[in-house]
Parts: structure tokens; C-alpha cells; sequence
């Protein structure tokens, strides 16, 4: 990582995870702790973590046009094909 990323956090501070959680317990009757909490830096992020942890090789991914361009962007690496038409 460069020297101008070298400040930034790899874990957000407890407090903001411990407060997300208390959120989502609180609103719907959830059991969740920090461990349960990922904050990511964008929508493309959550994607790119979302695939590799949802995805295997081989499998496809069906997007809508027009799609993210961020979303393809995010599966390429781990799928082996993607649709964007639909007729």
C-alpha cells in the first residue's frame, strides 16, 4: 500500500461497529456483535468481498441493462462469464 493509504484504518473503531450493531439489534430483534460487522470504503468493495465469498468458479452472474459498471467490474475476476443482455 502507498504512503498516501498508509493512515487509514484497516478495522473501523469499535465504537462505530459496536453502534451499527446496537442499530440493527434494537430494529430487528438481531443477536449481532462487532465481529458481525464489516464497513467497507465503497459499494465496490462490498461487491468484490461479496463474490469472492459467494461465487465459485464456473458460476455465472445474471446483471440487468444497464448495470454497475462497478458490479461487473467486482465478479469478472471470479466468475467465468457474465450476461448483461436480456432479451
Amino acid at each position: 500500500m502507498g504512503a498516501a493509504c498508509s493512515n487509514i484504518p484497516s478495522r473501523p473503531d469499535s465504537l462505530s461497529c459496536a453502534s451499527i450493531a446496537d442499530r440493527y439489534n434494537r430494529r430487528f430483534g438481531l443477536k449481532l456483535g462487532i465481529e458481525n460487522i464489516l464497513i467497507t470504503t465503497g459499494s465496490q468493495q462490498a461487491l468484490d468481498l461479496i463474490s469472492k465469498v459467494l461465487l465459485n468458479t464456473g458460476d455465472g452472474v445474471i446483471v440487468e441493462k444497464p448495470s454497475y459498471l462497478g458490479a461487473i467490474q467486482a465478479f469478472f475476476p471470479n466468475i467465468s462469464r457474465y450476461f448483461i443482455r436480456l432479451s
